[in-house]
């Protein structure tokens, strides 16, 4: 999140766009789904940015000894399977028709938007 926000690619988002983004942070499960062709640009964008940020993190970590492949580190930091659906939810859309856009269980949605409610306390504190 400080290389985010260092970087300002959070910026000129809008706040469903940046609790959508800071879901790939959060999310930890493996699933298929990727990015949506029905996201706004921006947040495309943001996404593939943070995907950047995370193979740098990792290319650094790599740098200073530590035995790290920089796009697996990218991979296993970043889970974008509910940035599609956390956007929907934050634009309003009921949780029965999100829940409809993914194969992932509700109670692992409610977790991390749950997860996503503090984390945007902490960063907003």
């Amino acid at each position: 999140v400080t290389e985010m926000v260092f970087a300002g690619i959070l910026n000129e988002l809008e706040p469903a766009e940046i609790v959508a983004a800071l879901s790939a942070l959060i999310f930890q499960e493996k699933t298929d789904e990727g990015m949506d062709s029905e996201l706004p640009e921006r947040l495309v964008t943001v996404c593939e940015r943070m995907r950047e940020i995370a193979r740098h993190l990792g290319q650094e970590q790599k740098n200073h000894g530590l035995p790290v492949d920089p796009l697996e580190y990218s991979a296993t930091s970043l889970k974008l399977g509910l940035v599609h659906v956390v956007f929907e939810w934050a634009c309003g859309v009921p949780f029965s028709s999100i829940c409809e856009l993914t194969d992932v269980q509700e109670g692992s949605i409610v977790r991390c938007i749950t997860r996503l409610d503090e984390l945007c306390r902490e960063v907003r504190n």
